[in-house]
């Protein structure tokens, strides 16, 4: 499944300036792959990208390599649990829903192999975790920050210190998201014309 968004731009070229499309704004957010970044946009320019709703992930080996790709389930799982036995160890993965999140609970049952771990949308990196003391958690929710990023190169991540989130929204269950970029005299505002659900 995924959820696709159209962008469209109705004021000035976004010249000094783009818009990334994030998972999340933690501290570690320069580490995270956008799903997009739109700089350079002109006047009526639009733009189409689709957000995967698939998740995996990898366990990181304390030489920097990683491990094979597995899947986790769907988001609407209330409870799951998965053991993973190779060479290296024995890894046992939960993976609940609480208060909105998806919570995925990794714990190295036998051997020490791995440093952490990655979780991935589709393609895209969309958290890390360390192990601390052979256990690492991650919480992830379904939404997506749209954050201006004012680098002089908008291909570089947004930092933390030097981004402006614009806009949130949670994509469970929408086929699309229409979003405009809308430019008044006072300011520059993005907002949702029109959602579709699947």
């Amino acid at each position: 499944m995924f959820t696709d968004i159209y962008f469209t731009n109705l004021g000035p070229t976004l010249s000094d300036t783009g818009i990334c499309f994030l998972q999340n704004t933690s501290k570690a957010i320069s580490s995270e792959t956008p799903f997009k970044v739109i700089s350079c946009c002109q006047y009526g320019w639009n733009h189409k990208f689709s957000i995967p709703w698939d998740l995996h992930f990898r366990l990181i080996k304390s030489s920097g390599n990683s491990s094979e790709s597995y899947s986790l389930w769907p988001i609407s799982v209330q409870k799951k649990k998965k053991t993973l036995i190779s060479k290296e160890g024995i890894v046992t993965v939960m993976q609940e829903y609480q208060n909105g999140k998806q919570v995925f609970h990794f714990e190295q049952t036998r051997g020490n192999a791995y440093s952490g771990v990655q979780l991935y949308r589709g393609s895209l990196l969309v958290a890390t975790q360390s192990f601390i003391q052979n256990h690492a958690q991650i919480d992830l929710d379904s939404t997506i920050f749209l954050v201006e990023n004012r680098h002089s190169d908008a291909q570089k991540y947004a930092q933390e210190n030097n981004a402006n989130s614009v806009l949130s929204f949670d994509f469970t269950g929408l086929k699309a998201v229409h979003l405009f970029l809308v430019h008044t005299k006072e300011k520059r505002e993005l907002t949702i014309r029109k959602t579709e659900h699947w």
